[in-house]
């Protein structure tokens, strides 16, 4: 068998999502929703102004 020149990505030795600090993670990501969920009250309020 002939090897070929396609270059691969070795896996890296640590998984994805694992290592950081969760209490930073899980501020950000609900910081993130409730800002979008208080987008959605903002349209309706505009929405009710306006129509």
């Amino acid at each position: 068998m002939e090897k070929s020149n396609e270059t691969t990505t070795e896996p890296s030795a640590q998984a994805k999502f694992l290592t950081g600090n969760l209490t930073a993670h899980t501020i950000k990501m609900s910081a993130t929703s409730a800002i979008g969920f208080l987008a959605l009250f903002v349209v309706d309020l505009v929405d009710m102004i306006f129509i």
